[in-house]
């Protein structure tokens, strides 16, 4: 295990264009922060509603509910940025 608490298997490398230069950066899958969610917070609630999708754009908002109270956020995903995942944005 990595020390940053995501198994090997939680985590991807991209590369990612900053500024002009290609950097290859790390980044937990969404069940390896699914999993540390669920360690980190007993009783944790989750909830998502789609509040937009159609074919070249998926928008999800989600609410958490833990003992340290709640916390909401949204997630997108586009046809354009998301080449690979356009047939399956949600």
């Amino acid at each position: 295990m990595s020390t940053n608490a995501f198994r090997e298997e939680e985590l991807v490398s991209r590369k990612v264009k900053i500024g002009n230069e290609w950097q290859t950066r790390v980044f937990p899958v969404v069940g390896g922060r699914l999993r540390l969610a669920h360690e980190e917070n007993d009783g944790l609630c989750l909830q998502t509603e789609v509040v937009r999708f159609d074919d070249a754009l998926a928008v999800v908002k989600a609410t958490a509910r833990t003992i340290k109270g709640v916390f909401c956020g949204l997630g997108t995903a586009s046809a354009q940025r998301d080449a690979r995942l356009a047939d399956s944005l949600l």
